[in-house]
């Protein structure tokens, strides 16, 4: 019996067996939280963005407790913004319990999902958010997060940066014109406002070209900036339609892409990108390592599975989807972290039963909502470190992204040529840097130049061909003895740059001479067209060609050349003039010899004019009284007096005691006269750094170092500055002169009978007009004739000497007292004035400078003459540039040279040579460094005047296309901006240079030496001796005179003579000697 019952027991038990495992609580499940997803028809990519970051976070998320939870995801894809239908499928989305919805939706699309999630208090997480989003009613929460921050600002900064004031706006959408709209409500009012002066909405690429052809009708070469608001597709048909089309410039547009497109993939095989200027936005940081762990894993998809996947990038759009997942689940995990049964309250059915059922799934038709939809839109703004693809995740209490950086970047030329960070496919690079802390910062772009092909070759011997020119290159001599061979026979500049550049390239090089000994011209009759050394090089004889090798377009278009390693222009090379040093009459040479002779002339007509006047007027007469008991002679010129008479003069101080006849008078005066582009065109340095990613063109200024100070204080002049114009024995020789003056003056005035008068101690002059009076009868007769007698100070030798004395700036005792006399002085006071000072004036620059008179000082005083004959060597650059010139001058010079064959030479040498024994009837046309050179050899009589005509370079050369060009470029600059270059310059030009001695250093001060004012102290001295000789004459006259007057022999009249004028006293027995 207990077999069959046995067997009746075993379905029951399996079943009771089976319900008891049924019902236990699974420990290992993994529980689900659903999720809904709304996507447009047309968003693969980020459809897959969103299937892929599910999926990443349900192998990857494991809970703070042990606890495992995966999102679910229920996905419907729409085709249509009518309320209706979208009504239906948000309702069918809450039946199913979610969470938490995610919507790629239109802006059309989006304000229904917006006001049901509100409804309903459903968290949804949006990519981005319309422009015009409605607020909700007042102390209600707005349940909606946008991704994608806002970044006007970032577009003004931009704007404002590139300094762009006119722009033209290009938009396809609704959202576009709302975009514009808050661009302009952001313009700041003031004088540099930003004015939007074209907008258009346009649907395709045909309609944005024809809008911008209108454009261009209207103004063709303007400069046009386009902010171009659109998706990427179309910006990219647009910027390609653009370049294509022939009616439209490229390079005066700039546009400005305002949508997050710059992270889309710009191909670089489309040659089109670079032919036109682009700035744009880029919101992901390819440098941050969690972008670059994505990048790997995004390309490692499959695009079957994941269609816009398999692509080392993403598009932003794309991008922003990821970002939502992933804020989504890190909200849930800090909501579980911190109270993990959040959600257990809302099981539906048993305790046993999946978190999938757990939400009580929401009826539109009923007024319930979501009871952890508060919480979960909380959370999700709360501060975390969360850290996406588009940067930081945080956000706002409007639920708008805050404390984001976006990157500004350019479009290049050349996607083959530079590369970014680690990605060698972008075509852009990184102006700068927006966040809305720090707004628009400029970074410096990682540019990195890609290896030349072929690679040159280290340890190999390249042939170097030169030319031999002083002192360039130039054949060492033998000094000890020795032979010497291969690269030793051979020295100068260019042979110690070469030395520099092997060193740097670690290279060999045999130097080799060029074989037609040219430099090299286009010529058809040779192979290759091209003759000398360049001719060489297009023939491929030689590796590279070394020397004086003027780089031309010509030539640039048959091989390349260095950056040039020495700058130089067209000069004009003479003969050096003898200095001239100023003659003992160069005190004369401010004014000219009629100018002299006119003031000669006015002086003695003034003289005779005062003389007439005071004649004639009642004014000029004066009475002297006299008393007769007493007479006694007085000479005022006592060996003080003289001393101060002179003293007075040289300090143009003037003198009460004034001489009476000539010879005093001549001394008097001798003293006085004693006394947006293909390019970068900018001020751009060319250096090793930036040759390194960028190629330069040759140079289009020269430029160098110079040293700049702080303006020093001015000095102020010292105790004695008053004699820093004249130098010591100049100051010396004056101090003697003036000794010796006074001497001279008081021993003539010894001898001299007219420097003595006889007075008593009552005379008293008195005007003739202030005693008429008293001294005349009603009939004009005189009524005191015995003390009173008429005298006239202006005498012929008074005018002149009042004249000659107002002249000379010193003055008289006498002075004109009549209207006439004291117009003429007036006018001749006035006229000497003016001519004084600007004699003084212009006297400076006659007496301070030893001048070299040159015939010619610069290119347009060659021109204009044709006494000095002018020229240049045969054939080359410096010919070329005269024959091809376009300047009036040079073209006049070239029709002169061309005229006269005779003025051409072969080679400087002649040319040289030429100048030197032309006497300075020939100038030589000749490259400055050659100049240079040359005036610093013996016999050194040759220099260089003017500037430089014209500005060129030297470069060392190579075939086309050699891998040497690029290191020998790399090279030289390296060398000149170590000061290599210029060292080399100062050894091979100045430190053996052998004119150091030949001419004196000008000082720094302009004094006058003695050579220069040698020939007043000569007219100084002369006259001092005529004065002597005419007074010596005037005492034999005078005695002469008083021997025959008192009839006594002239050896008793002399003796007589020379008593009174040495001691002052004179015989009883002869006062009837001439003493006045």
């Amino acid at each position: 019996m207990a077999s069959p019952s046995k067997k009746r027991l075993s379905p029951f038990f399996l079943l009771v067996t089976l319900l008891a495992i049924l019902q236990r609580p699974r420990c290992g499940a993994q529980e689900v939280i659903p999720i809904g997803a709304i996507f447009e028809v047309g968003t693969d990519e980020m459809q897959a963005a969103f299937r892929h970051a599910v999926a990443q976070f349900n192998r990857m998320n494991e809970s703070a407790n042990g606890r495992r939870y995966e999102l679910q995801a229920f996905v419907d894809i729409i085709s249509t913004a009518d309320t209706v239908k979208l009504s239906r499928l948000i309702c069918t989305q809450l039946s199913r319990g979610i969470f938490a919805i995610l919507g790629v939706v239109s802006a059309d699309s989006f304000s229904t999902i917006h006001s049901y999630t509100n409804t309903y208090h459903m968290p949804f997480f949006s990519p981005w958010f319309p422009e015009k989003v409605p607020v909700p009613t007042s102390g209600l929460m707005d349940y909606a997060l946008s991704l994608r921050p806002e970044y006007h600002q970032a577009i003004l900064d931009v704007i404002t940066y590139y300094g762009w004031k006119n722009i033209i706006y290009i938009y396809d959408s609704h959202d576009g014109l709302l975009r514009l709209q808050e661009i302009y409500q952001r313009i700041k009012p003031g004088s540099n406002n930003i004015l939007i002066e074209m907008v258009r909405r346009v649907e395709n690429s045909r309609e944005a070209i024809q809008f911008l052809q209108t454009l261009e009708s209207i103004d063709r070469y303007g400069r046009k900036f386009v902010v171009l608001d659109c998706s990427a597709s179309l910006a990219s048909e647009i910027i390609i339609q653009h370049v294509k089309d022939v009616h439209l410039g490229r390079r005066n547009y700039h546009y400005l892409l305002s949508g997050l497109v710059m992270d889309d993939r710009w191909d670089e095989r489309v040659k089109e990108y670079g032919a036109i200027n682009i700035t744009g936005f880029r919101i992901i940081d390819t440098e941050r390592p969690i972008v670059q762990q994505f990048f790997r894993t995004w390309e490692a998809l499959d695009p079957a599975i994941y269609p816009g996947a398999g692509k080392p990038f993403i598009p932003a759009q794309a991008a922003l989807v990821y970002d939502a997942v992933t804020l989504v689940a890190d909200t849930f995990n800090r909501m579980l972290k911190k109270k993990p049964d959040t959600f257990r309250s809302y099981l539906q059915r048993n305790k046993g039963e999946s978190l999938a059922n757990a939400s009580k799934a929401l009826n539109c038709s009923r007024n319930a909502v979501w009871e952890q939809g508060d919480r979960i839109a909380k959370f999700a703004r709360k501060q975390s470190d969360l850290e996406g693809l588009t940067g930081s995740l945080r956000f706002g209490e409007d639920g708008r992204r805050e404390n984001f950086t976006l990157s500004v970047v350019e479009m290049t030329v050349n996607s083959d040529i530079v590369k970014v960070s680690l990605f060698s496919y972008w075509v852009c690079h990184s102006i700068g840097q927006w966040s809305e802390q720090t707004r628009f910062q400029t970074v410096p772009a990682k540019y990195v130049r890609l290896p030349a092909t072929p690679e040159f070759e280290k340890n190999r011997t390249y042939i170097v061909t030169t030319y031999m020119e002083e002192p360039y290159m130039m054949m060492r001599k033998n000094e000890g003895g020795e032979e010497l061979t291969g690269n030793d026979q051979f020295e100068g500049y260019c042979k110690d740059m070469m030395d520099l550049i092997a060193a740097k390239l670690g290279i060999n090089y045999e130097l080799r001479k060029v074989k037609d000994h040219r430099y090299g011209n286009e010529n058809p009759n040779v192979t290759g067209g091209w003759d000398g050394i360049i001719g060489e090089l297009v023939r491929r004889e030689t590796d590279v060609a070394l020397g004086a090798i003027t780089i031309t377009s010509a030539r640039e278009r048959v091989v390349d050349f260095s950056a040039p390693f020495m700058e130089l222009g067209i000069s004009i090379m003479i003969k050096k003039p003898m200095k001239q040093k100023p003659g003992f009459l160069s005190f004369m040479s401010p004014l000219a010899t009629e100018v002299w002779a006119a003031v000669g002339a006015i002086f003695l007509a003034v003289s005779l004019v005062l003389f007439s006047v005071h004649r004639w007027s009642k004014s000029g007469w004066r009475s002297i009284r006299r008393s007769t008991s007493v007479k006694q002679y007085v000479n005022d010129f006592t060996l003080g007096n003289s001393l101060w008479f002179t003293l007075g003069s040289l300090l143009r101080a003037g003198n009460v005691t004034v001489p009476r006849y000539i010879p005093s008078s001549i001394q008097k005066c001798l003293l006085i006269i004693d006394v947006e582009a293909d390019m970068a065109v900018a001020a751009l340095t060319i250096n090793s750094g930036r040759e390194r990613v960028v190629d330069f063109s040759k140079p289009f200024m020269d430029l160098g170092i110079s040293i700049m100070i702080k303006k020093p204080v001015k000095k102020f002049p010292g105790v004695f500055s008053f004699m820093d114009p004249l130098s010591k024995e100049v100051w010396m020789c004056m101090t003697f002169a003036y000794l010796g003056v006074s001497i001279v003056l008081f021993v003539v005035s010894r001898f001299g009978g007219a420097e003595w008068k006889i007075e008593d101690s009552h005379v008293a002059f008195v005007p003739v007009t202030e005693t008429a009076s008293a001294a005349t009868d009603i009939d004009g007769q005189s009524t005191d004739n015995s003390s009173q007698m008429l005298t006239n100070h202006f005498s012929v030798k008074n005018s002149l000497w009042f004249a000659l004395g107002a002249f000379m700036q010193q003055g008289s005792d006498i002075s004109p007292r009549s209207i006439s006399g004291r117009m003429v002085g007036a006018v001749w006071w006035f006229f000497t004035l003016i001519l004084i000072s600007s004699y003084t004036a212009n006297l400076a620059a006659f007496l301070t400078v030893e001048r070299m008179v040159t015939p010619i000082n610069s290119a347009e005083d060659l021109a204009r003459q044709t006494q000095v004959e002018y020229g240049t060597i045969s054939s080359g650059t410096t010919l070329d540039f005269f024959k091809n010139s376009k300047f009036a001058v040079y073209s006049r010079m070239w029709e002169f040279m061309n005229s006269r064959k005779h003025v051409f030479v072969r080679t400087y040498d002649e040319g040289i040579r030429r100048v030197r024994q032309s006497k300075g009837k020939y100038a030589l046309l000749i490259e400055s460094p050659k100049n240079d050179y040359v005036n610093e050899r013996y016999p050194c009589d040759t220099m260089k005047v003017g500037r430089n005509l014209d500005t060129k370079g030297f470069g060392v050369a190579t075939p086309l296309g050699s891998p040497l060009r690029e290191q020998l470029n790399l090279a030289v600059l390296s060398l000149k901006e170590s000061d290599d270059l210029a060292r080399l310059t100062n050894k091979w030009w100045y430190d053996r240079g052998e004119c150091a001695n030949a001419d004196k250093q000008e000082t720094t001060q302009n004094e006058l030496s003695l050579s220069n004012v040698a020939g007043i102290f000569y007219i100084l001295i002369g006259g001092l001796v005529l004065a002597l000789a005419v007074a010596f004459f005037e005492f034999l006259y005078w005695s002469r005179v008083d021997a025959k007057k008192n009839k006594i022999s002239l050896t008793e009249a002399m003796k007589a003579k020379a008593r009174i004028s040495i001691t002052g006293e004179f015989s009883h027995l002869h006062h009837n000697s001439t003493v006045s």
